[in-house]
């Protein structure tokens, strides 16, 4: 999981919403690669990676209709994504993003979250099966 401040996510996204191709892919690329390390990486260098990956997610935001949907999060909200890997190539990901609501300004509970994201997956299931085979 990775976390950045507003301020901090509106100023990146904003800036990835000016990315070119090439340096958008470099975003993408870097969420990809970024989180495979997590996963199988040093644990002493999991606050640095995942302060890396709030920032590539940040710049990926700004280029989603997820972002502009959600009026930019000038209300709140949270950015979230999905990493689908495919079974058979884990070298092919699809990155899914989703918005999570405001809520009351609390932090959201984990079952919360959880069940969103549950929901979300459910959702691509139907809609896009080729994503999570």
């Amino acid at each position: 999981m990775a976390g950045v401040q507003r301020a901090m996510f509106g100023e990146f996204a904003a800036c990835g919403q000016k990315l070119s191709p090439e340096d958008a892919a470099m975003a993408r690329g870097a969420i990809v690669s970024t989180s495979a390390a997590l996963r199988a990486g040093d644990p002493s260098k999991t606050l640095d990676a995942e302060r890396c990956l709030g920032c590539a997610i940040s710049l990926y935001a700004g280029q989603t209709k997820t972002y502009q949907m959600a009026d930019h999060f000038v209300a709140g909200g949270h950015f979230c994504i999905i990493l689908y890997r495919s079974k058979r190539d884990p070298s092919i990901t699809e990155i899914r993003p989703f918005a999570a609501p405001v809520g009351d300004g609390q932090a959201m509970d984990a079952s919360v979250f959880k069940a969103l994201v549950n929901r979300v997956i459910e959702h691509d299931k139907e809609r896009n099966p080729q994503w999570i085979g």
